[in-house]
């Protein structure tokens, strides 16, 4: 990219020079964090003068789909509850699902500590859930 607009962005470069192999997906996406990302918006993943089918597509980690899901009684999470899981084999299972890694000592005391202080221990998985998939490790993992 560049600092000045109307160029395309390094995505769609890269986009440009690889290709693809699926027709019905994009090219690259881009994933704002909970302040709504860059001033510049749009234009940092613009395709600039290319076609538009090379610019970035937005994913909100916000939203009726993603919260909907985490909710559902019949998602991995409801799974592992109704199986009747111990809270460090739930935790131990959404950690390798959503970051591909064993949860730290001082992930598993966070999140146990959380659980414990919380009325409701589904909404408190939720909200697990929830967090490991706003951290930049998840961003950058997948």
């Amino acid at each position: 990219g560049r600092l000045l607009s109307g160029h395309p962005a390094l995505g769609s470069w890269v986009n440009y020079g690889l290709g693809t192999l699926n027709e019905n997906l994009p090219g690259f996406v881009v994933m704002l964090d909970k302040t709504g990302g860059p001033i510049s918006g749009a234009k940092n993943w613009s395709s600039g003068y290319m076609p538009a089918a090379y610019q970035g597509t937005i994913l909100r980690a916000n939203g009726p789909t993603i919260n909907d899901k985490l909710k559902a009684p019949t998602n991995r999470l409801g799974r592992l509850i109704g199986a009747k899981k111990s809270d460090k084999e739930i935790l131990t299972d959404l950690y390798l699902s959503t970051l591909s890694r064993l949860p730290t000592a001082e992930d598993e005391k966070i999140a146990l500590a959380h659980l414990a202080k919380s009325k409701d221990s589904r909404k408190a998985w939720e909200d697990i859930h929830w967090a490991l998939m706003n951290t930049k490790e998840f961003l950058f993992r997948h």
